[in-house]
């Protein structure tokens, strides 16, 4: 039993370039998620067809595909994007990049200092001045 989440599905993409698969016997499903994995799955069958750890130790992972199902793209929660080609029957990495983390952490004189072009007035920094609320319904 899975108590901590670890193999929930987090996504699953359809290959809808790859209809015939019930002719031909290959995937037309794949899932990823908790886990780190990747799992193709056969949905005429009812089966799991093959699967491997796109990503190792950082939790839940997300994909999506291109348009013609040849190269699936997984991210993990530490910044890393990897590019796999999964046309071929034994899939590999065509790219893997790193994006660092934002800090999403810095106060308004930081951003201020940084970015001249707006004046404090012109800036949308002030959150009361720029509120969904109108002064009335405060």
């Amino acid at each position: 039993i899975d108590t901590e989440g670890k193999n929930a599905v987090m996504r699953l993409c359809f290959l809808k370039a790859r209809k015939n698969t019930a002719v031909t016997g290959g995937a037309n499903l794949v899932s990823c998620g908790g886990s780190g994995y990747v799992r193709f799955w056969d949905t005429y069958k009812k089966q799991l067809l093959a699967e491997f750890l796109a990503h190792s130790g950082v939790g839940s992972i997300i994909m999506s595909t291109d348009k013609m199902n040849r190269y699936l793209t997984t991210g993990d929660l530490d910044g890393w994007l990897k590019i796999w080609n999964i046309e071929a029957k034994h899939w590999h990495i065509e790219n893997c990049l790193f994006l660092p983390k934002r800090d999403t952490n810095l106060v308004e004189s930081e951003i201020q200092k940084e970015i001249s072009l707006f004046s404090k007035e012109e800036s949308c920094l002030d959150p009361t001045e720029h509120s969904l609320l109108n002064k009335k319904n405060k």
